[in-house]
């Protein structure tokens, strides 16, 4: 069975990673989840994992909050999108937040993001997130999660 191999959660919300890891986890969809607790961590991971030789996979998505301390979601798309990543080991980033508010929906789109979603997590949204931004082969995850 094909899955995505890493999936990077930030957020400081612990009740919220839980929630998304355990709908990750059922639907059996990726290889490895990473919490980072602000975007500071989440840009280090990033380092060790897709610019450094640490033999850990670079995280194919990212679940990011936007409200954090430290480093909220939109500075970590800052420094982001400044990474020098190759486009084949770019991740693609998901806005995963409780915020409804316009300015963030409206600040979100001045990045490259996939999209804004509301949390917590659920699992036909997870589907529909594979189904979309990776290509994973016919007898895949997606037929499995279903």
């Amino acid at each position: 069975m094909e899955r995505i191999k890493c999936v990077l959660l930030v957020d400081d919300d612990h009740s919220a990673n839980f929630i998304t890891k355990t709908v990750i986890s059922k639907l059996n969809c990726s290889e490895e989840i990473v919490i980072a607790l602000n975007g500071r961590e989440a840009l280090e991971i990033l380092a060790e994992r897709c610019q450094g030789d640490s033999g850990k996979p670079c995280p194919q998505l990212i679940l990011l909050d936007v409200k954090m301390p430290v480093m909220d979601g939109f500075e970590f798309l800052k420094n982001f999108e400044l990474l020098p990543l190759a486009p084949e080991r770019r991740p693609v980033v998901i806005m995963l937040s409780t915020s409804t508010n316009p300015k963030d929906l409206q600040l979100a789109q001045t990045f490259k993001i996939g999209e804004f979603i509301t949390k917590p997590l659920k699992a036909d949204q997870m589907e529909r997130l594979l189904d979309k931004y990776f290509k994973l082969d016919e007898e895949s995850t997606l037929q499995e999660c279903s």
